[in-house]
Parts: C-alpha cells; structure tokens; sequence
C-alpha cells in the first residue's frame, strides 16, 4: 500500500512539473515572437525615424518610394525612372528620398495607407502628406513631381494645379 501511495505521489509531481514545463516552453515561445516582432518594427521605424529627422535638420521635402520586390511595374521605374541621373542627382542632393520594400516593412505602407506598388507619397520636411501617387511614373512625370517638391510649390498649389500652372500632361 505504501507503495501504491509513493508511485501515485511521484506521478503527481511528475505531471505538475511537466506541466510547467510545458508553460514556460509556451511563455519563452510567445517572449521570443514578441522580440521579433519588436525587432522588427524598430528596424523600419528607424529608417523613417531617420529620414524624417533628416528632412527636419536640412529642411528638404519628403520622397517615399514604395515597392514590392514581385512587382513588374517596380522594376520597371527602378530601371527607367530612377536609375536615371538627373533624378537620381535631385533625389540625392535635394529631397531626403527613402525607398521602402513593403515586403519587409509592410507597416510602414500600412501606416501610409499604400494600397498598391508602386507608390510614391511626398511629405513635407515635417513629415505632414502632401500628395500620393500610386502607380508607375515615367521619367517625364516624374521629373515634374520632383520640381513640383523642390520648388516647394506644395505650399501655394496643390500637384493638379501645378501640372495645369506648367501645362505638363
């Protein structure tokens, strides 16, 4: 009888501490997604963080460029439209241009309610939007949007006006 009572005593706590076990696998699992998930989060705030904070110190206008690395139109004004050099040169020494891949960083583009790619949002140095425009830009348009953020012409004119103002279609 005694022996009945010890092996129904060590299956008891035999139980209890493979149910803890079993707990604390759960609870290191959930900590271990929410540290990535965290991770990743902080990495695409930064570079927003960043741009945005660049925008600021050098008083230059915002260009988010969203992509997707499965998209044909993309690709296309990756090769046709921003490898050119004058625009590259604009980008670079007059706008803070921050390319976002949403397949990576698919909450930066939620939070910009981007709803396909490409998409480019213009923001003040500020951070505040002034216009989005989604789809595939040729080079000609797209030149036009850079002159329309360079000039600062967001500031008197909405882009519709100002592509009526220049007569550009």
């Amino acid at each position: 009888m005694i022996m009945v009572v010890n092996c129904g005593i060590i299956l008891t706590m035999l139980t209890n501490a493979f149910c803890r076990l079993r707990l604390l696998k759960l609870i290191a699992g959930f900590m271990l997604i929410f540290t990535i998930c965290l991770a990743h989060t902080h990495l695409f705030a930064d570079d927003y963080t960043d741009a945005l904070k660049r925008a600021k110190t050098e008083n230059k206008p915002i260009v988010l460029y969203f992509y997707s690395n499965y998209c044909g139109y993309c690709d296309a004004m990756d090769k046709e439209v921003l490898a050119d050099k004058d625009i590259v040169r604009t980008l670079k020494n007059d706008l803070v241009f921050l390319r976002i891949n949403v397949d990576k960083k698919a909450d930066l583009a939620s939070k910009f309610n981007v709803r396909g790619y490409p998409t480019t949002s213009l923001l003040e140095p500020s951070g505040k939007g002034i216009v989005q425009i989604p789809g595939y830009i040729d080079k000609k348009n797209y030149s036009l949007v850079l002159a329309y953020l360079k000039g600062n012409h967001y500031k008197a004119m909405r882009f519709g006006e100002y592509i009526k103002k220049t007569g550009a279609r």
